[in-house]
């Protein structure tokens, strides 16, 4: 989530970052989210022994969709990805748990 937009904005970007080929973009994002120093592209084929042309196709939306940038020949999260991955999933959780109290569940 970036500065500036709302939950609902943010949680569509979030939902196409990992909707289409999610496995892989969900892989990834996970792995550079341990990995904040970033890695390269071949530690990422290796961690996850995915193709070339899969890691690829991922790293470039998620490129597109702002979640990361690469620097030199790493690949990182961009800067307060991380804090608003958490942030919009959690304003989701707790519009789920409203929406279920106001249906009585």
């Amino acid at each position: 989530m970036m500065v500036g937009e709302d939950t609902a904005l943010a949680l569509k970007k979030l939902e196409s970052a990992l909707t289409k080929n999610a496995h892989v973009r969900t892989q990834i994002l996970t792995l550079l989210m341990s990995h904040p120093d970033g890695l390269t592209f071949k530690e990422i084929k290796e961690t996850l022994k995915k193709s070339d042309e899969s890691i690829n196709q991922a790293l470039q939306a998620l490129i597109l969709l702002g979640y990361v940038e690469k620097l030199g020949k790493q690949y990182k999260l961009k800067p307060g990805v991380r804090d608003g991955i958490f942030r919009v999933l959690w304003a989701a959780s707790d519009e789920l748990i409203m929406e279920m109290r106001r249906k009585g569940l």
